[in-house]
């Protein structure tokens, strides 16, 4: 069996708003083709991580590389800010993102919000640009629904839709915010048999920040735990491991749901 291949890697990372420190003294690495969980209790900083990890929160020290390259260009101990628009943009192609709410623009149809990214980083024809459109939104469980509006649609498939979007420019990586927030467990459970299928047909790498157990343990291949009291990660590995051999009670509560193992 190959060596796994590192495609993102966090090095060193820390997170602040002002003076409120957030996480410190993150060290991770996440494979290619894996979906990588990014878990702990409420306000512990997932949300702000991810933020860091896509170039939308810069961090105070500490630097996050995809595929090698650097997304802040910042050394040890310094702040950072992101390379010229061109570099920017070259590095965002890599990823696409489902965030918490779907975000959806609501006076455009499903096809149309997915094409967005299509006619502002590409030089297709609209006719190709729809077809695109359609392959994506069938991906994901929706064709035929092309032309509806998202208000027209439950919340599952709202959520389906935003993954089509994020999926538009055939990213390496998907960042997913909460991708179960608000849902029944039903559409809960459709929504991560479609990650798996995704992750399995194009070996795209899920990073997704969540602490739904359910999520966790049906979908994770390994999984991230940061802590609200101590600021910093307590544990890596996969969620079994995490439940039942970590040294840390607090992990093996958040996983034990209470309950010390």
């Amino acid at each position: 069996m190959s060596e796994p291949e590192t495609h993102i890697l966090v090095e060193n990372l820390s997170l602040s708003f002002g003076d409120m420190l957030v996480q410190q003294d993150l060290n991770f690495s996440i494979n290619r083709g894996e979906i990588f969980v990014i878990m702990g209790g409420s306000g512990c900083g997932k949300s702000t991580l991810m933020k860091a990890m896509i170039g939308l929160k810069r961090p105070s020290c500490g630097e996050v590389f995809l595929d090698g390259e650097p997304v802040w260009g910042v050394s040890k101990g310094e702040g950072g800010s992101r390379g010229g628009e061109g570099e920017s943009n070259r590095l965002a192609r890599k990823y696409g993102t489902l965030f918490q709410s779907g975000a959806l623009w609501s006076s455009m149809t499903l096809a149309e919000n997915v094409t967005l990214a299509l006619k502002q980083f590409t030089d297709l024809s609209d006719a190709r640009v729809r077809e695109i459109a359609e392959y994506k939104l069938m991906l994901v469980g929706l064709a035929g629904f092309e032309d509806f509006y998202p208000s027209e649609i439950s919340g599952g498939m709202k959520k389906r839709a935003g993954l089509a979007r994020a999926m538009a420019l055939d990213p390496e990586i998907l960042f997913c915010d909460e991708p179960s927030a608000g849902l029944d467990p039903l559409s809960a459970k459709r929504l991560d048999d479609l990650m798996l299928q995704l992750r399995d047909s194009l070996n795209t790498t899920f990073v997704i920040v969540t602490h739904e157990l359910d999520s966790i343990f049906s979908i994770a291949d390994r999984a991230l735990f940061l802590d609200a009291e101590s600021k910093t990660q307590l544990g890596v590995g996969s969620p079994d491991e995490l439940r039942h051999d970590h040294p840390s009670a607090r992990v093996r509560a958040f996983m034990n749901r209470g309950e010390v193992s």
